[in-house]
């Protein structure tokens, strides 16, 4: 028992030196669409310890999904705008347990004010790595000699070296967020890699020549580059682009362990990841081993591991009816019209309960679908109700079915909440059906909307 609690209070004590030495104020999403927000006070393969205004919270990794920096982009909105995600203020909560505290609220707010935004140097390069990984560094301090890259990410003050079996290309002429996030369309065009050799993109956009050969040495002035046996001094300055060829290097771990994006557009397919006096070092699937601030960190995205979302798989079947009747009342039907208007946005955003979701489905009138299953779940998760934008005029009744077995039905009014539910499927299932019906008795338009459907494993 002795042994119990001084390894208990260890933990604690340790807990707590992380807590005090870190002030990233983060949002933890688990697999059950949990929220919770506040301090990072350790991070490791097997856990998460959250500091919640003095109480630690611990989520195992095996239910974490997602780690979200609150703090906003420390590069300016001209540089970032178009690859930011809204900031956690334009998005409720989405669950009950949501709720931020004040007194957080303003703590976050104090350390936003602080950030002190910054551009990108005037010269940013884009390393691609083999493993899928990618990274910012400053162009100024990046040379290749002997097979061996030297380079500088823009969150290190320290030299970084990759062996250049682990690149797969290089990109120049990268000038802000955007272009590290969204590659140009020409350089998607000829960034194809070729059996013959390593390709060299020379030029600017609209005038551009290519060159198979074999990659020698990069200065800070230079390209060497080998063209039939010749090298060719290539000004550093004109090049736009270099996609290698070669074998990948050996991976040191086959299965990654999440995706890490730092703000400056560093991406690293990690599976190892350690926070130490509040710096974050990972490892990527191929071995490259890099350390950085964990307020640097952006997001980091374990993926939901055993949970899919039904809308992944085939929809067998697709059947809809028109949502109102000939005496539908005129107030309704206006909703109806800006209804069928938002459905040919591509990202319309579905809000039940004030609650946004990224995924979502509005059935409208009598409605069958039906969605076929690659492998055995057993369970499904999603949140039902009516869209606030229909509220309170309209009604439906929803059944869902595993294979032909009735799992459950549903009376949704618009002057109802929207509500959770939880699912068991039967042993090897393979079809999952929703239909939808006119609420009986009520001249109010058919539609509900299905969100976030998710099956576990």
């Amino acid at each position: 028992m002795l042994t119990r609690f001084l390894l208990l209070s260890f933990l604690l004590f340790t807990v707590s030196t992380f807590a005090r030495a870190t002030e990233t104020y983060v949002e933890v999403l688990d697999n059950e669409g949990n929220s919770v927000f506040g301090t990072v006070a350790a991070l490791d393969q097997t856990q998460i310890a959250i500091d919640v205004q003095g109480e630690f919270q611990i989520i195992p990794l095996e239910k974490l999904v997602k780690i979200r920096n609150l703090a906003p982009s420390p590069y300016d909105s001209s540089s970032a705008a178009a690859g930011q995600r809204p900031e956690p203020a334009t998005r409720t909560a989405r669950s009950a347990n949501d709720r931020r505290p004040a007194a957080l609220l303003e703590r976050i707010r104090q350390a936003n004010e602080q950030v002190v935004k910054k551009t990108f140097p005037d010269s940013v390069i884009v390393l691609e790595l083999k493993d899928g990984s990618q990274l910012t560094a400053s162009a100024s301090a990046f040379t290749l000699t002997q097979g061996q890259a030297a380079c500088r990410l823009l969150e290190q003050t320290e030299d970084l070296a990759i062996p250049l079996s682990h690149l797969s290309a290089i990109r120049f002429a990268v000038r802000n967020l955007i272009d590290v996030t969204n590659p140009s369309a020409d350089w998607l065009r000829l960034a194809i890699p070729n059996a013959e050799g390593d390709r060299l993109v020379v030029g600017n956009p609209g005038s551009f020549d290519v060159y198979t050969g074999i990659l020698q040495d990069i200065s800070a002035e230079t390209v060497s580059f080998s063209v039939d046996g010749e090298v060719l001094p290539v000004p550093r300055r004109r090049v736009f682009g270099l996609v290698l060829h070669g074998e990948p290097a050996p991976l040191a771990h086959t299965s990654p362990l999440a995706t890490l994006t730092l703000w400056s557009g560093t991406r690293g397919i990690v599976s190892d990841i350690q926070l130490v006096d509040n710096k974050l070092t990972w490892q990527t699937v191929s071995g490259l081993a890099v350390t950085a601030p964990l307020d640097w960190v952006s997001e980091i995205d374990f993926g939901e591991r055993g949970i899919s979302s039904l809308f992944d798989f085939e929809r067998t079947r697709n059947e809809f009816s028109l949502p109102f009747t000939s005496d539908t009342a005129a107030e309704p039907f206006k909703l109806l019209q800006t209804y069928y208007e938002s459905r040919t946005k591509l990202f319309r955003e579905i809000i039940l309960d004030g609650t946004a979701y990224d995924r979502g489905i509005t059935l409208q009138g009598r409605s069958s679908l039906e969605y076929h299953l690659p492998k055995s779940f057993t369970a499904l998760k999603a949140v039902i109700g009516i869209e606030d934008q229909f509220r309170p005029y309209a009604a439906s009744v929803l059944q869902i079915l595993a294979d032909s077995q009735v799992l459950g039905t549903w009376e949704l009014r618009g002057d109802t909440a929207a509500q959770q539910i939880h699912l068991n499927l039967p042993q090897n299932c393979r079809l999952v059906t929703i239909l939808s019906e006119p609420f009986p008795q009520s001249n109010y338009p058919t539609v509900l909307t299905i969100a976030d459907p998710k099956l576990f494993e």
